[in-house]
């Protein structure tokens, strides 16, 4: 539907492009030193850049790859271009935005410690929420959910003895396997 759109290899990694109109594909050209590219028949307009989508992406793909995202993110961003980086995990978690919205939260775990976990994706103004728990043990809760599903305790033992359901242990160890 747009082009340029898409991810791009850059010195030190990737980033991503949405240009959805034809002055940001002037500033995206301008910012990229490439000022004769709006002005080519094929890349005058949306239409002609999608269906010549392919020589655009080499023109851009041979500058990006020149210097590294961030430096080419700042500069697109000045100039009013949609983009940004495409970050590997370690880096996602280390992001300023992410640390601010408490995406990552630790929590002591019974058996594995001290555990980073993902943060609720919603944040409300009266009550942003936060983790609570550590994940359970598997088996953990089994028994109290088959008491809320009207199970007795004698339901419960049997469908445990005959292997039906393990009841584990509150502390998160696994219960012995059958």
């Amino acid at each position: 539907m747009i082009a340029p759109y898409g991810s791009f290899r850059t010195a030190d990694g990737f980033l991503n492009l949405a240009v959805g109109n034809d002055g940001m594909f002037r500033s995206l050209c301008e910012s990229l030193d490439l000022a004769e590219l709006p002005s080519d028949p094929r890349f005058v307009d949306n239409p002609a850049r999608v269906r010549h989508r392919a020589e655009l992406h080499g023109s851009l793909a041979a500058r990006l790859a020149e210097r590294p995202a961030g430096e080419w993110v700042d500069r697109l961003r000045a100039a009013g271009v949609a983009c940004g980086p495409i970050l590997a995990i370690d880096q996602v978690f280390q992001h300023p935005q992410v640390m601010h919205q408490r995406m990552v939260e630790r929590l002591e775990h019974p058996t594995a410690g001290p555990i980073s976990l993902l943060g609720l994706p919603v944040k409300l103004d009266r009550d942003p929420g936060a983790v609570q728990s550590p994940p359970p043990g598997l088996g953990e809760h089994s028994a109290e959910i088959l008491h809320e599903l009207g199970f007795d305790d004698a339901d419960v033992a049997r469908l445990a003895a005959e292997g039906v359901v393990g009841l584990g242990d509150p502390t998160g160890a696994r219960p012995a396997v059958r």
